[in-house]
C-alpha cells in the first residue's frame, strides 16, 4: 500500500464514507480518477461526490468495486454492507437508506435472471390467482412503494376501480395495464367513428349526436318514436332518459345544458347521444337485460391487436318489462342493478346454443369496431407493451340481432353487491386473468381458453 501520494485508481466504486474509514483515504487533492476511459483531476473532495452520484446513475450499478492499476492487475473487491446501514443516492442525488425489501427485491431480480419484478394492485379481483399465474412463469411480485423506489418494474397490474395516480402514469414499465383509448372508452367520440366509417348500421343503433353547449339550441326531434338520452360522460345510469317527444327532448337537453354551465362532474362533456330505442328487447325472467362482454387490448410499438373473452355477465332492470311507462327506470334501466349472480352464457334465457351465435355476432362487431378505432389507440412511452381490459354492453332483441351500447375503460365488478358472492369473484378473476396471461404473455392462439383473437382476424375465416 506504499507508494507515491499521488497514487492513481483505476476506477472507484465504493462510498464516500467507506473511503474515508480506510487507513490511508484516497479523498485527497489531486485525485486522478479514470471515468469511462477519461482522465480527471478533481482539486476538492466536493467536485469528486458530485461527479460520483451523477456517474451512479448513469450506470446503475448494484455492485462496488475497487480497481487498481498499480500492478496492471483487475481484482473485484465486493463491499461487505451492514444492513441497518445501508444507502445509496436516489435520482435527485439525496443520500437514502436502503430497506430490506430493496435487497430482497434486488435478489430476486438477480436469481431470476432478469427483468421480472412486477406490481398488482387489484381492489375487487382476486391477486392471489394472479400471482400463481405469474409465478408459473418465473414472475416475482414487489410492492408499489418499492416499485416507485426503483423507479422502474416490469410489469403494472391494475383492476378496473384502482384509481391511478400521476407516479403510475410515469413508472417506467415493460408492461402497463393502461392504453390511451379514449377512441374506445368515450361514447360520444366512438359512434362518431362508427358513423363516419360507415358501420354503424350493423353495429350500434340509430344514433345522432347532440350539442349542449351554451352556444347552441335544441334540434328537432328526428322521427316519432321513442329514443334513449345517453350524455357524455356519464356512467351508470347517470343522466340518461328516454325520449318519446320534443317536450322530453326539451327537458333532456336543458338538464344537460344546466350541467355544462355548472362545469363540475359531466360539466366538461358538451356532447350527447339521442339513440333509438331497443322496444322489442331479449328479457329474462320478464325483465330487460344487457350483455357485458370482455374485450382486451394490446399495442406495442410495432403491432396491435386484440381478443374477445368468451364469459360475461347479465344486468336486468329491477322490474318486469312492458312498452310503457317509459319514466319508469325500474323497468327499462339496466344499469349495475345485481340483485343476483347472472352469468353470461350459464344464465342466457334461449340456451347455449343462442348464446354461441350471440357471442359470435358480438364477437364480429367488434372486429368492425376495431378496423375504424385501432388506429387512434396507443400505449403510454413509459412502457414497451401497453394493454387494457375493456367490458363491451351489448342489447339483444327478441329476433336476435345484436348492437353495442358502448365500451367501458373501467370496469367494476360490483363485489359488495348482492352478488358479490367471493364465488363469484373467483370465477371472475379466474376467467379474466387467465385471458390477460394467455393473450399478453404466452401469445400462444393454440392454447387459448379463455378468449379468441378477434383483430387482426384472419383473412376468409369466420370468426367462431
Amino acid at each position: 500500500m506504499s507508494g507515491d501520494s499521488r497514487r492513481s485508481f483505476r476506477e472507484v466504486r465504493i462510498p464516500i464514507e467507506h473511503r474515508l474509514s480506510r487507513r490511508r483515504s484516497p479523498v485527497r487533492m489531486h485525485h486522478e480518477v479514470s471515468h469511462r476511459g477519461h482522465q480527471h483531476s478533481y482539486q476538492n473532495r466536493y467536485q469528486y461526490q458530485e461527479d460520483r452520484r451523477n456517474d451512479y446513475h448513469q450506470r446503475h450499478e448494484r455492485d462496488f468495486r475497487v480497481t487498481h492499476n498499480t500492478h496492471h492487475s483487475r481484482y473485484r473487491e465486493p463491499y461487505k454492507r451492514d444492513r441497518d446501514e445501508d444507502w445509496r443516492y436516489d435520482k435527485h442525488g439525496k443520500k437514502t437508506k436502503i430497506s430490506v425489501e430493496t435487497h430482497a427485491a434486488d435478489d430476486l431480480l438477480r436469481r431470476s435472471g432478469g427483468s421480472k419484478l412486477y406490481v398488482t394492485l387489484f381492489n375487487e379481483l382476486n391477486s392471489s390467482i394472479f400471482n400463481e399465474l405469474m409465478k408459473q412463469r418465473g414472475w416475482h411480485p414487489i410492492s408499489v412503494d418499492e416499485a416507485l423506489r426503483r423507479g422502474t418494474v416490469s410489469l403494472l397490474m391494475v383492476d378496473g376501480t384502482y384509481k391511478w395516480t400521476r407516479e403510475l402514469y410515469a413508472l417506467k414499465t415493460e408492461y402497463k395495464c393502461r392504453l390511451q383509448a379514449e377512441a374506445f372508452s368515450n361514447k360520444v367520440v366512438l359512434h362518431r367513428r362508427l358513423l363516419d366509417f360507415g358501420i354503424a348500421d350493423e353495429t350500434i343503433a340509430s344514433t345522432h349526436v347532440i350539442d349542449c353547449s351554451p352556444s347552441s339550441e335544441c334540434p328537432v326531434l328526428p322521427e316519432e318514436g321513442v329514443w334513449i338520452w345517453r350524455p357524455e360522460g356519464g356512467f351508470s345510469g347517470d343522466g340518461v332518459e328516454v325520449v318519446t317527444d320534443q317536450i322530453s327532448l326539451e327537458v333532456a337537453w336543458k338538464n344537460h345544458s344546466r350541467v355544462v354551465k355548472s362545469g363540475g362532474g359531466r360539466g366538461k362533456h358538451t356532447k350527447s347521444l339521442l339513440s333509438w330505442y331497443m322496444v322489442n328487447p331479449e328479457l329474462l325472467d320478464g325483465k330487460k337485460f344487457h350483455l357485458r362482454l370482455y374485450f382486451l387490448v394490446v399495442c406495442t410499438s410495432r403491432e396491435k391487436r386484440a381478443a374477445f373473452f368468451h364469459e360475461g355477465e347479465i344486468a336486468h332492470a329491477k322490474k318486469a318489462y312492458k312498452p310503457s311507462d317509459w319514466g319508469n327506470k325500474d323497468i327499462h334501466d339496466t344499469h349495475f342493478t345485481w340483485s343476483k349472480d347472472c352469468r353470461f352464457p350459464r344464465d342466457y334465457p334461449k340456451g347455449p346454443e343462442a348464446a354461441a351465435d350471440v357471442v359470435k355476432k358480438a364477437r364480429n362487431i367488434m372486429t368492425r369496431v376495431c378496423e375504424c378505432v385501432m388506429p387512434h389507440v396507443d400505449k403510454y412511452r413509459e412502457c414497451d407493451v401497453g394493454f387494457e381490459l375493456f367490458a363491451c354492453d351489448f342489447m339483444v332483441d327478441s329476433t336476435g340481432k345484436v348492437i353495442l351500447l358502448e365500451v367501458n375503460f373501467k370496469p367494476g365488478f360490483w363485489i359488495d353487491g348482492p352478488a358479490g358472492s367471493q364465488e363469484r369473484v373467483d370465477w371472475l378473476s379466474k376467467f379474466l386473468l387467465e385471458g390477460i396471461v394467455e393473450f399478453v404473455f404466452d401469445r400462444d392462439p393454440a392454447h387459448y381458453t379463455q378468449l379468441v383473437q378477434c383483430f387482426p382476424s384472419p383473412r376468409g375465416k369466420c370468426l367462431v
